[in-house]
């Protein structure tokens, strides 16, 4: 009996430890998902590391912001690893280390902040053309979807003035598969409740 209880707690940690690496899926290591999914992204060095039992607060001082910008000079980035916890997919850091870091905002306040994705989200300073470029390329494609929505309508009026009207992006959110689904399915009970 107490190796079945064993072997049931060995399939659990097992279990465990799958469901954890799973939690990523497979575009959280592509570039360009990661920086779909960041509030920020700098290059910075490491400059102190605080390990406390459950997470680590890690000092950055900020090189160069690539992707919206604060005044701030230094960040605090909180890992889930501690001295007595390791978690898996967490970033880990050293001193003078200098890297590029996708960043979610956790507290702009006091220059708090997460890494998108844990591990992923950190790239060393050899990434930082293939980031740049990601960004152009990004950046580039946003203004051409603006200019596709939306549009102008220029209106004569009596004593031949003109009127220009700006035709917003399409204001109506597009309505998907599932809503539309849901819309048919609520509309057909609430007329069989009606008969």
């Amino acid at each position: 009996m107490k190796q079945i209880n064993i072997l049931f707690a060995l399939i659990l940690l097992l279990a465990s430890t799958n469901v954890a690496t799973a939690l990523l899926i497979e575009e959280a290591y592509e570039i360009p998902y990661q920086i779909n999914h960041s509030d920020r992204i700098i290059i910075g060095t490491v400059t102190d590391i605080q390990p406390f039992y459950d997470h680590t607060i890690v000092t950055i001082g900020v090189e160069e912001w690539l992707m919206n910008p604060l005044s701030t000079e230094t960040i605090t980035v909180k890992t889930k690893i501690g001295t007595n916890v390791i978690t898996e997919d967490e970033p880990t850091f050293a001193l003078n280390e200098t890297i590029i870091l996708m960043l979610e905002d956790v507290n702009i306040d006091d220059d708090r902040f997460g890494v998108v994705f844990g591990e992923p989200g950190k790239h060393p300073l050899s990434d930082r053309d293939t980031v740049l470029q990601e960004l152009a390329a990004m950046e580039q494609a946003q203004v051409e979807n603006d200019s596709d929505m939306g549009g102008i309508i220029i209106d004569k009026i009596p004593d031949d003035k003109v009127r220009i009207y700006e035709i917003p992006a399409n204001e109506v959110p597009f309505i998907g598969v599932t809503s539309t689904l849901m819309i048919v399915i609520s509309a057909a009970l609430l007329a069989l409740g009606r008969r």
